[in-house]
């Protein structure tokens, strides 16, 4: 597991300003708490947008759960939304964490996968302002 709270030597910015890890796009998975949460669309759109502009492929587990019950045709089960996301973190090279993710079941689930996998965990650090 690998920590990056700013792109490493094996990260190379080429073209656009994104990240490329052993010659692709490097793929970051958010993860954070969803159930409970009345805001969670707008926190994950906002990180998916951070993330973007830093030069990464966000994926936002938002939009996957959204493609699964369309995919459906209904609500999907918390057990499918779950699987839905292990299976796409899987091809992902990195996990980024939202605010409190250690709240939610699912983001331990995730966390622990990711862990599990070797997958890259990159952090972002918000400096205030007076600094």
């Amino acid at each position: 597991m690998r920590v990056l709270s700013k792109p490493s030597a094996s990260c190379r910015s080429d073209t656009g300003g994104h990240f490329f890890l052993y010659g692709v796009y490097m793929r970051v998975f958010i993860s954070g708490a969803i159930t409970g949460i009345e805001d969670y669309k707008e926190q994950f759109a906002k990180r998916e947008k951070e993330l973007k502009e830093m030069g990464y492929y966000p994926v936002n587990p938002v939009k996957i759960g959204e493609r699964l019950k369309s995919q459906l045709r209904r609500e999907p089960s918390y057990e499918e939304y779950l699987e839905e996301d292990l299976k796409i973190l899987s091809g992902c090279d990195a996990i980024n964490h939202l605010p409190n993710w250690e709240k939610s079941k699912g983001a331990v689930i995730e966390h622990k996968a990711a862990v599990k996998q070797g997958k890259t965990i990159v952090e972002i650090k918000i400096l205030p302002r007076h600094w």
